[in-house]
């Protein structure tokens, strides 16, 4: 028996396997008409994709912040379920995020660790110039050295 496939597990899934059969539900409907709702945003995204879109939308923090963002942007943001945010924290608040983040990873070895595993194919199989503007940016300014996670600051309330 697998470690995560207990039997309390499998008498639940068995349980809700009848109970559908039972339900007079058409289950076979109820998945064709799934499908066919995610393929039509599929659909949608690649051509907003093909159109140069993001199919993700994209705002500005202060717009939303000061209720700029219309009906349509609204409802787009509900359909999609995700959100871009630009702008949302101070540059410097960010830069000093990332100087604190590459320190840490520099000081746990963490590259030379997934070099030796072998590990940044797995990770990040399509972006290898993510894998090098990193392993660049371990030269950054050290000012945020060994601060506590609890102690990173934070964005100003207002």
């Amino acid at each position: 028996m697998s470690d995560t496939m207990t039997d309390k597990i499998r008498h639940k899934l068995s349980e809700f396997k009848y109970n559908l059969k039972t339900s007079g539900v058409d289950v076979a409907a109820t998945f064709a008409s799934v499908d066919a709702a995610v393929e039509k945003q599929i659909e949608a995204i690649e051509a907003e994709v093909a159109a140069g879109q993001s199919p993700i939308p994209v705002h500005d923090y202060a717009d939303v912040a000061a209720g700029r963002i219309d009906e349509a942007a609204t409802a787009r943001i509900k359909q999609r379920g995700v959100v871009i945010l630009h702008n949302t924290f101070d540059a410097g608040l960010v830069t000093g995020w990332n100087d604190w983040l590459m320190d840490y990873v520099v000081k746990n070895n963490f590259f030379e660790r997934q070099k030796e595993k072998k590990g940044w194919t797995n990770i990040f199989p399509a972006c290898p110039h993510l894998v090098r503007k990193l392993s660049a940016s371990t030269g950054q300014s050290r000012r945020w050295r060994r601060a506590p996670r609890r102690n990173l600051p934070r964005r100003a309330a207002g």
